[in-house]
């Protein structure tokens, strides 16, 4: 077999060993129907679903692996039958997928190291569509035939037109003569007015080349050098792109810098060109070479980046051939001025012809251009020309490369190898004793097969993959950048229908993902804002959201609409109105007005300064009267507003518009339902008016209690209302969260804790064992305590006295999203060793813990369950009266489980604002352990092994923590049996025992620090924190930037939903089917960054569709299972996507997502009941919270 061959068949395996998302487009290459041939042509388009598929490809290939490029083109033969492939190569490719510089700086920096050997290479990123062509194929990306493929022909042929003139024709046809006689492919940015125009609408309809490659003798992709390229673009007329080689470290740098401060300014095309061209003038060995289309003219003021790349070794030689080409490239320079028809398309927008018309326009173009419309072959085709690519067969271990090239191993050949068929070709040491380990007779497992192949082969080389693109980002005083035009206003426009809560949450996404500091995330919030105000009042086109963008650009930079530069405007609404009556149109518009969220119900509702701050709207329909609870009325009361629409019955007549409205009526002669509407109408109102007339002596009830007369409109009482009641300046805050067990000492610690030498900072502790209302979001609570606002002279310092575990699987996430809901910054507080980071996982002790990995360490887990068990009267019940309390302790520590103390103190770090660690206990590995430790020790270790592979940072919890761990269900009490006690009989009992043991006490207490040196230590290190949050610094990521709760699924036929559920529940139930019914593709609990990042894309109020299969029932959830194709590659990391339905009494929706698990397990009541026909739906995707 030739090594093209082996190249190609690796590449496949390769891609199915990994298990990567790619899909194999295959067409009919040639007549299909050609007689007497013995075999067939087949052009087979290779797309990668998603950028992740790229970086998983490129770490595990090696050198006798294919790259694999963007739209990758295969041409394969094979014989008639379809049985054997006779050969196959790469037909086209496009350079490798960019990496972004915030993704993967240390290209950047290997570019600039470098740059006194290798040019640095800055050209413009167009802002257009990828298409390829080769002497006999023309095509998109990842397609042929299509409206892309279309517009590139039409525009590459105009392009020949307007250079060559009456020799197009012929200049063409020798281009073509040339690719087919080297096997060259050319690579083209397209950029039109009707294709992928996001930032801005270009001035001309253009094309510039990218890059010329080949297939060598071996069948590896090999790319034209910057000097053979550009030479060949000069002698055909080829389009070329601006470009800039600039030689040397410190020029190299000076550019970096440039392309960084540029991406946030916003700066016009013309004075960025210029300012790269001073770089090179300052340069000696630098070059400039002029691009054919000035971006300037064709495109517009709007640039959208650049793409950084290494380039060819410096030599004299090479510079002096580059200045030789500079007169010829500015020979070729086209004008827009010089062409009298710049756009060449009609526009695509509610054009129901525009498909015709570029048929019409292809018809027209130089009939030797290549194919494009290629016929797609069966399903059943498709599999048997794959089928027969990946499986021939392979007798050599490899073959040898041509003209003495290295020889090209096999991945099919070692996929049927045993031991002894591949250690005697083995030189690498390591790989040898791995396979020598395995048993002799398996085949080599797959992951073991690539650690083979690369020690065999040798990493794929990386030298065409060290290019990034930097694009333009932010906005300044003479333009605005094309990351806002394309993600903050087209891909915002989804989430800004959904209200500008959502939006301004899409827009904090956005910094973070970007990774804007303070200062530029305010700028990007600025520009957010006044464009969300901008649409209240304007309207926007969202099939053509550019005419409406530009609009507000314009508006924007003459200062027309000013930028809020934070959350809300500062004359925005503050306070609470409770709307009493009204329609719900009435409330809409009222909350529009305002500009704040919509109307909220008052069920569950609770008093939070943020409803204050945010602005909220609480309607109280007739239809809906529910009174407020006094609590909440009177913490409301400095901020209230009541808006209300009397009853149609007689009203007293009022002379002091202090005094309380009251009807002219006797309650006995109303009919029971009028009798109680009344009831509930005055008992809404009073409420209301008696919280606002505490306030100021009742000087506010004029201006606060607004009567909605006849013919009142929501604007009116907007204009009335004005700015509300808004808080003072917020005092900066700080929240405190333990992470640790019961025992480790938080409540003596925070005992300690005195503050009397700050009497700027105010000290509030929250303990959980104490709190009275235990119904109340304990860390909800936290947040309300860091809450005050007289105008920032002063701090808050907010210790929570509670254990803090990863428990449930994203316990941190969901505590610190709700401590930062509060605007106030997070502290995670990490006990451990005396002058130590990483604790060991105590291999020296004893076999029983030999493979026990924990991120604290026994002793102190030790040492917890002594102090719980001394404890008195304990205010959380938990001490030696409970029979299980060790158990429980053993409970908090097994979510230690699993993770490394420095892996703990990482996975803090990323989701709270600041991480302390707090030494608490002396170093144990710097003391002999007594023996009388030693038992106790392994028998913690036993029941912490259990865990192992188990706890949050792992799979599942074990079955024998309890139900109430992995699933919301009546717990058992305190006293019962089960438990661990089921799976270690008498741990409990032996534990206490060993505890109460001679000697114990001594030695563990010996280990504790003072109480009081520990509290020293916490307080300097909390006192720096609350001094950089008054200071405003300290936080140079956003990472405490507003996240959206979580990313939902919506607005699809709830009614198919409800019946197809219906005809499988049991009979009666699907009555209780909630409201607003939706599927979970991100939550802020559990979901990874990267997750949110890729979903962020899909916020163009984007649709997917989906396929409903089963329900999932249970007598405490029931839900249905749904089926995204591709979900992956869409950012959606949910293993168990469903729609809940029905959440029965003391549970959670949270809980359906145990039913998988519960119907997998054979003693559960739990179902999964296959719909009769699968329900085939469309959602949108949209943020929320």
């Amino acid at each position: 077999m030739a090594a093209g061959m082996v190249h190609v068949q690796n590449l496949f395996w390769l891609v199915r060993q990994l298990n990567l998302r790619v899909n194999y487009k295959v067409y009919n290459f040639g007549d299909e129907n050609e007689e007497g041939q013995d075999s067939k042509d087949f052009l087979i388009i290779l797309h990668a679903q998603h950028d992740g598929v790229f970086k998983k490809y490129f770490k595990n290939a090696t050198a006798s692996d294919l790259p694999l490029f963007r739209g990758m083109f295969l041409k394969a033969t094979l014989t008639r039958d379809l049985s054997r492939p006779l050969a196959a190569r790469v037909q086209q490719a496009f350079l490798p997928k960019f990496e972004n510089e915030g993704e993967d700086v240390h290209m950047a920096d290997k570019i600039v190291s470098q740059s006194n050997e290798n040019f640095m290479v800055v050209t413009i990123k167009h802002s257009g569509s990828l298409v390829t062509m080769s002497s006999d194929a023309f095509g998109g990306k990842n397609s042929v035939n299509n409206e892309f493929t279309k517009c590139g022909m039409i525009v590459f042929n105009e392009h020949f037109k307007r250079i060559c003139g009456a020799e197009a024709d012929d200049q063409m046809s020798e281009l073509i003569r040339e690719l087919e006689e080297r096997g060259l492919a050319l690579s083209f940015e397209c950029c039109t007015s009707c294709l992928g125009h996001h930032g801005q609408v270009c001035a001309g309809d253009y094309l510039v080349t990218t890059s010329a490659n080949f297939t060598d003798a071996d069948g590896r992709v090999q790319f034209l050098t910057w000097l053979e390229f550009m030479r060949f673009c000069i002698k055909h007329r080829l389009p070329v792109n601006d470009t800039w080689l600039i030689s040397g470290k410190e020029h190299a740098q000076h550019a970096r810098v440039l392309l960084d401060d540029l991406a946030m300014s916003g700066a016009p095309t013309s004075d960025i060109l210029s300012q790269l061209d001073s770089v090179v003038d300052a340069s000696p060995d630098s070059i400039r070479l002029r691009g054919t289309y000035p971006h300037e003219q064709w495109q517009g003021s709007r640039i959208e980046g650049f793409v950084v790349a290494q380039g060819e070794r410096i030599s004299k030689e090479l510079i002096r051939d580059l200045n030789e080409l500079e007169g010829e490239l500015n020979k070729t320079v086209i004008p827009i001025t010089s062409v009298a028809t710049p756009r060449l398309f009609r526009s695509r927008t509610g054009d129901q012809d525009f498909h015709s018309s570029l048929d019409e326009l292809v018809s027209k173009c130089n009939p030797s251009l290549p194919n494009s419309n290629f016929s797609p072959v069966t399903k059943e085709t498709k599999e048997k020309v794959i089928s027969a690519i990946l499986n021939v067969p392979m007798e050599s271990l490899h073959v040898s490369g041509e003209n003495g090239g290295p020889p090209v191993y096999s991945r099919a050949a070692l996929s049927g190898r045993t031991r002894s068929g591949v250690l005697p070709v083995l030189d690498d040491t390591e790989c040898a004793e791995i396979v020598g380990g395995l048993h002799a007779q398996d085949p080599i497992p797959d992951e073991v097969q690539n650690r083979v192949m690369q020690a065999l082969a040798g990493n794929l080389s990386t030298a065409t993959t060290l290019r990034y693109k930097k694009k333009m980002m932010l906005w300044g005083p003479q333009g605005v950048g094309y990351c806002l035009m394309t993600f903050g206003i087209r891909n915002g426009l989804g989430p800004l229908r959904s209200g500008e809560k959502s939006y301004i949450a899409y827009v904090e996404q956005l910094a973070r993902t970007w990774g804007l500091g303070p200062r530029h995330r305010e700028k990007l919030l600025s520009f957010g804002m006044a464009w969300a105000r901008w649409t209240h009042s304007n309207d926007v086109d969202h099939s053509n959201y550019l005419d409406s963008a530009e609009r507000f650009v314009d508006d924007f930079l003459a200062g027309r609409c000013a930028g809020g530069g934070g959350l809300r405007e500062p004359d925005a609404f503050q306070g609470v109105i409770v709307l009493i009556g009204g329609s719900r149109e009435f409330a809409g518009g009222l909350t529009s007005a305002l500009r704040i969220g919509p109307a909220r119900v008052p069920k569950n509702l609770n008093f939070s300064p943020s409803l204050v701050k945010e602005g909220t709207l609480i309607h109280l329909p007739f239809d809906n009267l529910i009174p407020l609870n006094q609590k909440f009325t009177k913490a409301a009361g400095p901020n209230l507003f009541c808006i209300y629409q009397p009853l149609e019955h007689p009203r007293v007549e009022r002379s002091n518009p202090n005094e309380p409205f009251a009807y002219d009526v006797n309650p006995r002669s109303l009919d029971p339902q009028r009798k109680s509407q009344l009831g509930k109408w005055k008992g809404c109102y009073k409420g209301c008016f008696n919280a606002i007339k505490d306030q100021d002596g009742g000087s506010l009830v004029e201006a606060r209690m607004i009567q909605i007369e006849e013919g009142t409109c929501f604007q009116d009482i907007a204009d009335r209302i004005g700015v509300g009641a808004p808080l003072p300046k917020q005092d900066p805050g700080v929240v405190c969260a333990f992470v640790g067990i019961p025992g480790v000492g938080k409540s003596a610690i925070a005992q300690k804790l005195s503050l009397e030498d700050r009497p700027d900072v105010r000290l509030h502790v929250v303990s959980s064992d104490t709190m009275k209302n235990k119904k109340s979001n304990f860390w909800s609570v936290v947040g309300d305590q860091s809450m005050t606002f007289t105008g920032g002279s002063s701090a808050n310092l907010v210790l929570a006295d509670k254990n803090l575990v990863n428990s449930p699987s994203g316990n941190f996430n969901r505590v610190a999203n709700v401590i930062r809901q509060s605007d106030v910054r997070s502290v995670a507080v990490l006990p451990t060793f005396y002058e130590i980071s990483q604790p060991s996982s105590c291999k020296d002790l004893m076999d029983a813990e030999d493979d026990l990995v924990m991120a604290l360490p026994l002793e102190m887990v030790a040492l917890c369950m002594l102090r719980v068990l001394l404890r008195k009267n304990h205010d959380g019940g938990l001490d030696a009266r409970l029979k299980n309390t060790m158990e429980i302790v053993v409970q908090f520590a097994s979510s230690f489980c699993d993770i490394s103390n420095e892996g703990l103190l990482k996975t803090l770090a990323k989701t709270f604002d600041h991480v302390i660690e707090l030494p608490v206990i002396k170093n144990p590995r710097e003391r002999n352990i007594p023996d009388c430790l030693e038992p106790i020790l392994a028998h913690l270790a036993k029941a912490l092994k259990l865990c192992q592979g188990f706890s949050n940072f792992g799979t599942d919890r074990p079955s024998w923590l309890g139900e109430a761990h992995a699933l919301r269900v009546p717990k058992q009490s305190n006293n019962s049996e089960g438990g661990l006690s089921t799976a270690l009989p008498s741990w409990e009992e032996e534990m206490r025992r060993l505890l109460n043991g001679d000697g114990v006490r001594d030695a563990l207490e010996s280990l504790q620090l003072p109480f009081d040196e520990i509290a020293t230590d916490l307080k300097q290190k909390l006192v720096a924190v609350v001094d950089q949050a008054v200071e405003g610094v300290g936080l140079e990521s956003s990472s405490a930037a507003n996240m959206p709760t979580y990313i939902a699924l919506t607005d699809f036929d709830e009614e198919s939903i409800r019946k197809g559920a219906a005809k499988a529940l049991p009979e009666g139930i699907e009555a209780n089917m909630k409201m607003n019914l939706h599927v979970t593709l991100w939550h802020s609990s559990n979901g990874s960054r990267e997750s949110l990042d890729k979903l962020t894309n899909l916020f163009v109020d984007r649709t997917i569709e989906f396929k409903v299969t089963h329900v999932d029932y249970s007598q405490q959830v029931s839900a249905m299972r749904v089926e995204i194709p591709d979900a992956l590659a869409l950012g959606i990391e949910q293993e168990y996507l469903h729609i809940t339905l029905i959440v029965g009494e003391g549970f959670k929706p949270v809980d359906s997502n145990f039913l998988p698990a519960r119907i997998a397990d054979p003693s559960d009541e739990a179902t999964g009941i296959p719909l009769a026909e699968p329900l085939h739906l469309v959602g949108k995707v949209l943020p929320v919270g």
